[in-house]
Order: structure tokens, then C-alpha cells, then sequence
């Protein structure tokens, strides 16, 4: 965290090297903004290499509206992100993202803990697909989450 402090204090030689990691569960696709492929560590040590796209990121804001939601656009012109999403959502899988932080001058680890995302929905056309993910699908949930049903309450039938 040290070089990470001194990063946003100064502006010293490092760069940042934004990641995001995508999965349906079946297939992970690791990106990083640029157009170098990245030999990165993981916080779990695995070594993965990052694929230099046309992608845009941009972090949720901090504030008390409840909307913190991650944006990205990237790049779909040979159609591999439509593939993607189109058999993620023909399988019913939820698409889970993970944004990493890396200094350049330390690829061992990311340079903050990283943050998990819902992929809550996007377009996805043939040039680019733009997709918003947020911490939690608060809209995919029930309230309340203990439901009573006349299975577990005989009482509630109405005779």
C-alpha cells in the first residue's frame, strides 16, 4: 500500500494498470486497458497474462445516492463480447466482474485489494459493448428474504 500512498501523493515515475477480470463461471476473459499484453500476479499468486484491449473503465463515484455502479466500454469489432454475453445470458449465468489495480513498477500483486462487481446489464453492438456492474443486484433480490408461504405458515390460508 506504501507505493500506492506515494502514487496519488506525488507524481512520481510509476503509471497505473487498470484490470478487469469477466466470468460466467464457465470462461474468464482478463483485460487491461492499452494495447500491451500484461503478465500479472493475482492476489491469490496465479500468474495470468491480461489482454491489451480497447476498454474504457470508469469507477463508481463516492456518495450517499446508493448508485455505485462501474462502467466500461470495450471494444467488440471481432465479436468475441457478444459471444460472450449472448451465451452467458442463453445459460442463465450471472456475469461477474473484478477490477484490479497495478502499479507498473510492481506486477506481483495488485496495488489495492480488489473490488467485485455484478454485471447488472449493457448494449452490445458490433463495434462496442458498454456495460455497467455494480457492488450488489439489489434489484435481483426479495424483500423480505424469509418468505412466508402457506408450506411453512398453515395459518395464513385463508378458509
Amino acid at each position: 500500500m506504501n507505493l500506492l500512498n506515494r502514487f496519488y501523493s506525488s507524481s512520481g515515475p510509476e503509471e497505473q494498470i487498470p484490470t478487469i477480470a469477466v466470468t460466467d463461471g464457465i470462461t474468464t476473459h482478463y483485460l487491461t486497458v492499452g494495447f500491451e499484453d500484461q503478465l500479472l500476479r493475482l492476489e491469490t499468486g496465479e500468474v495470468v497474462e491480461f489482454i491489451g484491449y480497447a476498454l474504457d473503465i470508469s469507477l463508481p463515484e463516492k456518495g450517499s445516492d446508493g448508485v455505485q455502479d462501474l462502467m466500461f466500454a470495450i471494444c467488440n469489432i471481432d465479436g468475441a463480447i457478444g459471444r460472450f454475453v449472448r451465451d452467458a445470458q442463453e445459460g442463465g449465468r450471472e456475469i461477474l466482474l473484478t477490477y484490479r489495480l497495478y502499479l507498473n513498477n510492481d506486477l506481483n500483486a495488485p496495488a489495492k485489494p480488489p473490488l467485485e462487481f455484478n454485471v447488472k446489464g449493457g448494449q452490445v453492438t458490433s463495434v462496442e459493448a458498454q456495460v455497467s456492474a455494480g457492488y450488489y443486484n439489489v434489484l435481483a433480490t426479495a424483500w423480505s428474504r424469509f418468505l412466508f408461504d402457506t408450506y411453512r405458515f398453515p395459518g395464513l390460508r385463508y378458509f
